[in-house]
């Protein structure tokens, strides 16, 4: 699992070497320091089934976060697989 999109402010590279490959992805904290349409873009150019919401927490506020994520009007078949569903599938 390769917390905050993959590197901590080093997004260009996820970009490059890990954005369409099959790895796991936890998205949250990295909500808060990338532009909205960057995300967006990066979410839908990687495997859905790759893709996880965590809280982050202490250092950010999953409430906040998580409004960022809807925000992204992302289709709901994703957000449920990045909210809950792959989480669900790694841990069974």
């Amino acid at each position: 699992m390769a917390t905050h999109f993959g590197a901590w402010s080093d997004w260009d590279d996820v970009e490059a070497k890990l954005i369409g490959k099959p790895v796991n992805l936890e998205i949250s904290l990295a909500l808060e320091f990338l532009p909205p349409e960057r995300v967006r873009r990066m979410i839908l150019a990687h495997p859905a089934g790759w893709l996880f919401f965590g809280s982050d927490s202490p250092w950010g506020n999953p409430k906040d976060l998580l409004a960022i994520l809807l925000g992204l009007n992302l289709p709901e078949s994703l957000m449920g697989k990045i909210l809950n569903g792959n989480a669900e599938k790694l841990l069974s």
